[in-house]
C-alpha cells in the first residue's frame, strides 16, 4: 500500500513543493487540498472533510499568512490558523496517522540578536504570530506524535515571493528600497521539502525549525545576493542602481507589528536526524535558473 500523504494548501508557496516532490517519492500517493476541497474557516466542514478522508500524514501547509489581513479579521485567522489545525490534529491522532503542522519564525518576539533554537520561548508580537503559536500548542496537545515545522523567509516554485519581487523590480530598472534592520533566514521550498521527506521516514515528532544553518540575512542584504545572482545569471546585466536602506521603524506602510530579528537555527536536525542542510544560497541559484528557463525565455 503506498503512504497516503494529504497536503493542505497545495497552492501556496510550501504546499505546491510538498505536493510536487512528494509525488515523485516510491510508494507514495499524495492528495492535494486546496480551499476548493474545504474552507478551514468553517470548522464543521474541516471535522467532515478530515474524518471522511484516508490518509497515513497529514501536512498543514495552510494559513492566512498576511500580517494585516490576521490584523483587520483576528476571528477569522484564529479559525483558520489555530482552530482547523487543532482539529486536524485530534483526527489524525485518532486515525493513527502524522501531522505536520507549518508554523513559522513569527512566533517568536525578535528582540535580541541571536539566532533562535527550538528550546526558545515563543513571544509572539502580532495576530499572525499569536494564531501560529496557538496552532502548535493545541496540535501538540491533540496529538503527541505530530510534528510542528517553523519555516521563515520561504521563495519557491508556486508563485511570487520576496525573490521574484526584487527580479522584478531590477528588470524594470527601478531603484531598490529594503528594510535594513529586520532579520531571518531565506530557505528555497524545494530544500525543506526533501528534509520534511527524511522527518517523515524517521517519525520525527515534537518542534523543530525547519531552515538551513546560515547567517542572518535582512531583506536589504538579501535583495543585494538575489541581484548578484541574477547578474551572475545575465538576468540583470544593465542594472546599476543602489539598493537603498530603510529602517523597519520607516515602513509606514505596515500596520501591523513585525519582530526584528527571527533568525532560526535547528539543533535537532543535525544532532537527532542526522540531516544536513544545503545553504539558502545554492537553492535560490537553481530557483533563479529555472525561473530563467521557465518565464524569461517566454517574455513574462
Amino acid at each position: 500500500m503506498p503512504l497516503r500523504i494529504l497536503i493542505v494548501g497545495a497552492t501556496g508557496l510550501l504546499g505546491e513543493a510538498c505536493a510536487r516532490i512528494l509525488a515523485q517519492k516510491e510508494a507514495v500517493e499524495v492528495i492535494a487540498v486546496t480551499r476548493n476541497e474545504v474552507d478551514l474557516e468553517d470548522l464543521e466542514a474541516v471535522r467532515g472533510f478530515f474524518y471522511g478522508t484516508d490518509f497515513d500524514v497529514l501536512i498543514n501547509a495552510a494559513a492566512i499568512s498576511g500580517l494585516e489581513a490576521c490584523l483587520a479579521e483576528p476571528e477569522k485567522a484564529m479559525s483558520i490558523n489555530a482552530l482547523a489545525p487543532e482539529i486536524m490534529a485530534g483526527i489524525s491522532d485518532q486515525k493513527g496517522a502524522k501531522m505536520i503542522q507549518i508554523s513559522t519564525d513569527y512566533v517568536f518576539s525578535g528582540e535580541q540578536d541571536v539566532k533562535v533554537s527550538e528550546d526558545c520561548q515563543p513571544a509572539p508580537i502580532s495576530v499572525y504570530g499569536k494564531t501560529k503559536h496557538e496552532a502548535e500548542v493545541k496540535v501538540m496537545q491533540q496529538s503527541s506524535n505530530a510534528l510542528v515545522a517553523r519555516v521563515s523567509w520561504l521563495f519557491g516554485k508556486g508563485r511570487a515571493s520576496f525573490v521574484d519581487q526584487v527580479i522584478k523590480t531590477v528588470l524594470k530598472g527601478e531603484v531598490c528600497e529594503f528594510i535594513a534592520d529586520k532579520y531571518s533566514v531565506p530557505n528555497y521550498c524545494d530544500d525543506l521539502v526533501e528534509i520534511m521527506w527524511e522527518l517523515i521516514k524517521q517519525d520525527a515528532k515534537g518542534v523543530i525549525h525547519l531552515t538551513n544553518d546560515a547567517d542572518p540575512e535582512s531583506w536589504h542584504s538579501y535583495a543585494e545576493k538575489i541581484i548578484k545572482s541574477a547578474k551572475n545569471l545575465g538576468m540583470a546585466k544593465s542594472y546599476s542602481q543602489a539598493v537603498i536602506k530603510v529602517r523597519l521603524s520607516e515602513a509606514a506602510f505596515f500596520k501591523e507589528k513585525r519582530p526584528r530579528h527571527t533568525a532560526m537555527i535547528s539543533n535537532r536536525l543535525s544532532n537527532e536526524y542526522s540531516i544536513d542542510t544545503r545553504i539558502w544560497k545554492e537553492g535560490m541559484v537553481e530557483y533563479l535558473q529555472w525561473k530563467l528557463e521557465h518565464y524569461l525565455t517566454n517574455g513574462r
